[in-house]
């Protein structure tokens, strides 16, 4: 997130930020060893009919992805997780 929209939602509010920029203002960056590998993001699931919050990681070309239900710092935890694993097969 953004300086410009921390500001807004200041000013403003949450809601009036989401209609001006997005969803993109939940969205929660992941970072390992000072560089950006993924991102947690929150949405509407068609299938599910709820919102969901998705871990994207991408490391080595490959992306793998992960949905909670509850949580978005779940899916920060297994990112991190993920990244260990990646590194010491």
């Amino acid at each position: 997130m953004t300086q410009e929209i921390r500001d807004y939602i200041r000013r403003h509010g949450r809601t009036a930020a989401r209609k001006r920029f997005g969803d993109i203002i939940d969205n929660i960056d992941i970072k390992f060893d000072g560089r950006t590998v993924g991102v947690v993001k929150r949405y509407w699931h068609p299938q599910f009919t709820c919102y969901v919050w998705e871990a994207v990681l991408t490391h080595d070309g490959q992306t793998y992805s992960h949905l909670d239900f509850h949580s978005s710092q779940v899916c920060v935890d297994w990112a991190e997780q993920k990244i260990l694993a990646l590194q010491k097969p």
